[in-house]
């Protein structure tokens, strides 16, 4: 089990337009050994953030053409948001 300050958040919002994108990343998110919390957030040991945040890149670029578009051109669109939360007192 890892201790609390050990351990992070990915929390990540995606518009509807990347619908593939979200599927490919939860697939991808789990196969890295992170814990679904929910459908956009997933719990994982801070010891692995650098390999998952290279994972998570990785599936932006493979689909780095949608991306591009959705956050160019967010008219109606939500952005792209992926972020990384560390468990901490400033946190």
């Amino acid at each position: 089990m890892v201790a609390l300050e050990n351990a992070g958040m990915i929390v990540y919002d995606i518009p509807d337009s990347l619908r593939p994108f979200g599927n490919y990343l939860r697939k991808v998110l789990r196969r890295a050994g992170a814990l679904p919390v929910n459908l956009s957030v997933y719990f994982v040991p801070w010891a692995d953030v650098p390999r998952i945040n290279g994972i998570i890149e990785a599936a932006k670029k493979r689909y780095a053409i949608e991306i591009a578009d959705a956050i160019q051109n967010p008219g109606g669109n939500r952005p792209l948001r992926v972020n990384i939360l560390k468990f901490d007192d400033a946190t």
